[in-house]
């Protein structure tokens, strides 16, 4: 993202692009679960109000995002970040620059890329965005969410669940 935001809107564009790619590669595949950290541009109700038409538009069912406990340390994407780190230095040791998305595309695939991960440069357009404020409280408190077809259910720990949303 050269110019973009680091907001719920660039996240759900990213999503959408990596919803597509998966039904375009793995057509089999109907739904996701989602796991993220609780930054800021994950963890708001525009983009849980925006996940079930990523559904529609993609074709595969959100079905929960999990989001890791603050306190719970690093997880399996940190550990990727740290090679992916490594690897850039070697590209940038090796006499190239980063300065753009693509050259940061280029530097993670350089070198036969890495195993299991597939590197994008997605262009956000916000021009068409529109806005819906919501009065949610307490958002931060709740670690998952379970899209619905009728709403959201969330909890903050395993089976102590409680309704946010009802779409009606």
């Amino acid at each position: 993202m050269d110019s973009a935001k680091q907001d719920w809107y660039s996240v759900s564009s990213l999503l959408l692009h990596a919803l597509n790619t998966i039904k375009q590669q793995l057509p089999e595949i109907k739904e996701v679960f989602l796991r993220s950290d609780n930054a800021g541009c994950y963890k708001c109700g525009h983009i849980w109000l925006v996940m079930n038409e990523l559904s529609k538009q993609s074709g595969i069912r959100i079905k929960r995002y999990d989001y890791r406990e603050p306190q719970s340390g690093k997880n399996d994407c940190d550990a990727k970040i740290a090679h992916m780190r490594g690897k850039m230095q070697v590209y940038v040791t090796n006499g190239n620059n980063i300065n753009t998305a693509k050259d940061l595309k280029t530097a993670i695939d350089y070198q036969q890329g890495f195993s299991g991960v597939q590197c994008s440069v997605v262009a956000i357009n916000s021009e068409n965005l529109t806005l819906k404020s919501h009065r949610w409280r307490g958002i931060t408190n709740y670690n998952n969410l379970e899209f619905l077809y009728d709403g959201i259910k969330v909890w903050k720990a395993y089976k102590c669940w409680q309704w946010l949303l009802n779409y009606e």
